[in-house]
């Protein structure tokens, strides 16, 4: 029998702040490429690690560069699942990686910001997933 992971809804309010925030720049990122270009994100990523925090940011940070260096998706999964399992100590951390490597992949896939949305609230679980995204599309024009 697999060990029970621990889900969205028993995380502190702060690591679901951490998650939002990740999902929020991704968000962002992904409106930014789909008006200027996957390139035009390189300008925002030295400032991830602090914005983002720890090893989260490390990590999405890293992840990005590899995007507008222009690295095929499959070599990006392999290093971030390395980069997990070596990594992530806790169920949270696992979490936060899982959603960074989400949103990198989609962000190079160049999903429409709203899809991007949706795939990275299908990891809050689908009772969550509404409020989740009420709270994101908060400063989000949808008719863009």
């Amino acid at each position: 029998m697999s060990e029970r992971k621990q889900q969205y809804s028993e995380m502190t309010d702060a690591e679901k702040e951490a998650i939002f925030k990740i999902c929020r720049k991704f968000i962002w990122l992904s409106e930014k490429a789909r008006r200027e270009g996957i390139l035009a994100i390189e300008e925002n990523l030295d400032s991830l690690h602090e914005e983002i925090g720890g090893i989260n940011g490390i990590f999405m940070q890293k992840l990005l560069y590899f995007v507008v260096d222009g690295t095929d998706g499959n070599i990006i999964s392999y290093i971030a699942n390395h980069y997990a399992d070596s990594t992530c100590q806790n169920d949270y951390e696992r979490l936060c990686f899982a959603i960074i490597q989400e949103g990198t992949l989609s962000l190079q896939n160049g999903d429409n910001p709203l899809i991007l949305a949706e795939r990275l609230a299908s990891y809050v679980g689908l009772s969550e997933s509404d409020s989740f995204l009420e709270r994101i599309y908060e400063n989000y024009d949808r008719r863009r």
